[in-house]
């Protein structure tokens, strides 16, 4: 047995541990307000781990007949960035709320929220016999799970002793969103039930009667009078009628009911106000047309800074009296002006949705409790008035406050890959906070996040507040580094190219280091070239490998005349890496040299090599020279006549070639041989002046010129 107990609570934790997803909103025991037809519509917020495709929702009803099974569905198609989202439309009802995460067709984790309800929604305020009285050890509680509270108190902490209502200050406006309980004798109706009074046992009714949840607010103000609610809608300080001398906090009463539309009647919902006041007007004699003047200066007011009609039930309330030092009570007042007062709000107001509530003139005279107060043998025929009116007007009632979906949150990836959130609402201001950091920014879009837990304040152009649940946002996964694929080689010759090109990922755009975008470039210049990849969402991958891409000078080819006979080659960068081809008329000639020897006139060309691999030689543009041959017998001499020196050129290679200078009488005056080629410069320095006879030999071939020396 013992092994059996231990190998189910190991389970249960592997379990527990094992659940990659949950549920960050709605909160449990949530309830939002059903419009006319029993529906409402409700976000849904969460996390997730790993990779999933969709996540899925189901409804299903706590117990049968309290609600409408809503199958399994999609509630977020491609969520991203570990969070997800959806809203839901559902039927009236009592849910247990289930999610499920897909993975490949296949389900990969599942949570649930125990209860979450579509119902109806109150708001009870006024004074003491709205607020209830002095908590007694066995207050009363709800018998059906479906009759709500939001738990939580900031009235005078000894005025309400609960062990189990969450406190949150004196005065504090900070009404929590995650304290909804069933109503038991432990429950305090937020933020000011000093008791839970008649109200457990309306719920009750209604639940019977709608079978669907019911959830109640309590910001009644005990020995208020409408004038005190009045003038703290102004903001100003407003005096206590029994203690003239003694303020209320500045913007209290009014403050607590303002805060409980704002908060729930946007994530909630509403029917109706549940107003009951007036004994306290009756008693001090406030005259019946300030009494409705300062009521409708207080519906106005609250509509106007909430920029929400909701309804208001108005009792009709004034009977009372006053407990005395021997424990008797006074005669009970009763005021018929206040009473016209409160009829004539619903019918003559000129305000839209305000219905008459139950009239409690006559319920329990004289009071049992302390002459002023209902006693518990009450509590049944104030629930059951409350309950007649109603039932009797839910269906007037035709503009419930519906709930406000959650913004929806699109994320994208910022520019250094940190996430960037964009809020679709119409909220107008927006601040974001994360759990160890405090607020760490402002915007509704391209918001800058790190991965962590945040969660955000929105406000409208009143300035009512809207928060969002605290969510884990990670960051979105980033594509893939690419590889560059060369599609040729990268060593390349001026004017030619190369395509450097992707193996391209489905819905993935390609950015170069150049600028260009696209699955391939060509390129024409020397550099370092990468690509990164960019997804829908603007995530970036890593830079790809660098292609070092090359592209070498063409030589630029020019001809020089070289003396008579020759074209020589120039270039940039002339080196031995240089070579070159020689056409005449179009025709190839031998000659690789940069030296052209010529023998006839023609059109030449030329056209230079460079060679920078085995792989690749550059060759520069053809140009082209037309020569003509000199009419000089194949012998040029110059200058002549001469004085010490003349430079001798021949058609023919002057390389090994022989020469002879004779005197007129035919003696050799000077001879000698030419080594190399090109243009010789002969010394004539020891010849004296005269005309003398040059004869040169070179490849078989005598060329002779008459030369004259003038010294």
């Amino acid at each position: 047995m013992k092994k059996s107990i231990l190998l189910l609570f190991i389970c249960l934790c592997v379990q527990a541990v094992q659940a990659q997803v949950s549920i960050s909103y709605p909160h449990f025991r949530q309830v939002f307000q059903r419009n006319n037809v029993n529906e409402a519509t409700f976000s849904v917020l969460g996390n997730y781990a790993g990779n999933i495709d969709h996540v899925q929702a189901k409804l299903v009803p706590v117990q049968a007949n309290q609600g409408q099974t809503l199958d399994w569905f999609t509630l977020d198609e491609k969520p991203k960035g570990g969070v997800f989202q959806g809203n839901i439309v559902a039927k009236g009802g009592w849910y247990q709320l289930k999610i499920r995460t897909v993975l490949n067709q296949q389900i990969k984790d599942s949570t649930s929220l125990g209860r979450v309800g579509v119902g109806e929604n109150f708001i009870i305020s006024g004074q003491s016999n709205a607020e209830g009285t002095f908590r007694k050890p066995n207050d009363t509680q709800a018998i059906d799970d479906r009759v709500i509270a939001a738990n939580f108190y900031n009235f005078f902490k000894e005025y309400n002793p609960s062990p189990n209502n969450k406190y949150i200050g004196e005065h504090n406006l900070d009404f929590p969103m995650t304290e909804f309980r069933k109503i038991d004798s432990t429950v305090t109706i937020g933020p000011m039930g000093l008791s839970n009074f008649y109200w457990p046992i309306l719920g009750d009714s209604l639940v019977k009667k709608y079978n669907v949840p019911v959830c109640f607010y309590n910001t009644a103000w005990v020995g208020t009078g409408i004038k005190n609610w009045a003038e703290s809608s102004r903001g100003v300080l407003t005096a206590n009628q029994w203690a003239p001398s003694i303020y209320y906090p500045k913007g209290f009463p009014y403050a607590n009911l303002r805060r409980a539309v704002e908060i729930y009647g946007q994530k909630n919902g509403v029917r109706a106000i549940l107003w009951h006041q007036g004994e306290n007007d009756a008693f001090h004699k406030t005259p019946a047309a300030e009494y409705k003047n300062y009521f409708i200066e207080l519906i106005n007011t609250l509509r106007r800074h909430t920029g929400m009609d909701v309804p208001w039930l108005i009792s009709e309330a004034t009977s009372v009296s006053v407990q005395l030092s021997d424990g008797t009570c006074t005669p009970t007042i009763w005021d018929a002006g206040i009473v016209q007062a409160q009829k004539d709000m619903v019918t003559s107001s000129g305000i839209p949705f305000l219905y008459s509530g139950p009239n409690t003139e006559n319920v329990e005279i004289p009071r049992k409790s302390d002459c002023i107060h209902f006693s518990r043998g009450a509590y049944v025929t104030l629930a059951d008035l409350w309950f007649q009116k109603i039932s009797s007007q839910l269906d007037a009632i035709k503009f419930p406050i519906s709930s406000k979906a959650m913004p929806n949150i699109q994320l994208a990836c910022g520019p250094n890959n940190e996430l960037s959130l964009d809020l679709t609402t119409n909220f107008k201001k927006i601040t974001w906070y994360n759990t160890s950091s405090g607020n760490v920014g402002n915007l509704l879009k391209k918001q800058l996040l790190t991965s962590g837990q945040y969660s955000a304040i929105l406000e409208d152009d009143l300035g009512n507040q809207f928060s969002m649940p605290s969510l884990a946002f990670k960051s979105l996964p980033l594509p893939s580094k690419p590889t560059i694929l060369v599609m040729g080689d990268s060593l390349f010759c001026e004017g030619q190219s190369v395509e450097l090109k992707m193996q391209a990922g489905a819905g993935l755009i390609y950015s170069w280091s150049n600028g260009i975008q696209g699955n391939s470039i060509v390129v024409k210049n020397s550099g370092l070239y990468q690509v990164k990849a960019h997804d829908a969402d603007a995530c970036s991958s890593e830079y790809s490998n660098k292609v070092q891409v090359q592209s070498l000078p063409v030589p630029t080819a020019t001809i020089e005349v070289f003396g008579s006979y020759m074209l020589k080659a120039t270039s940039t960068n002339m080196d031995s890496n240089m070579g070159y081809s020689w056409e005449k008329n179009g025709s190839l000639l031998a000659e690789k040299s940069g030296l052209l020897r010529l023998k006839s006139s023609g059109k030449y060309s030329l056209q230079i090599a460079k060679k920078y691999s085995n792989s690749l030689t550059c060759l520069s543009p053809k140009v082209e020279y037309d020569y003509t041959l000199p009419d000089d017998g194949g012998l040029s001499v110059f200058p002549n006549p001469a004085i010490d020196n003349i430079s001798i050129e021949s058609i023919a290679t002057l390389a090994g070639a022989e020469y002879y200078l004779y005197t007129i009488d035919g003696r050799v005056a000077l001879q000698g041989k030419i080594s190399q080629d090109g243009v010789y410069s002969m010394n004539l320095s020891g010849i004296h002046s005269g005309k003398y006879q040059l004869v040169l030999k070179s490849e078989g071939l005598v060329f002779t010129k008459g030369v004259v020396i003038v010294k």
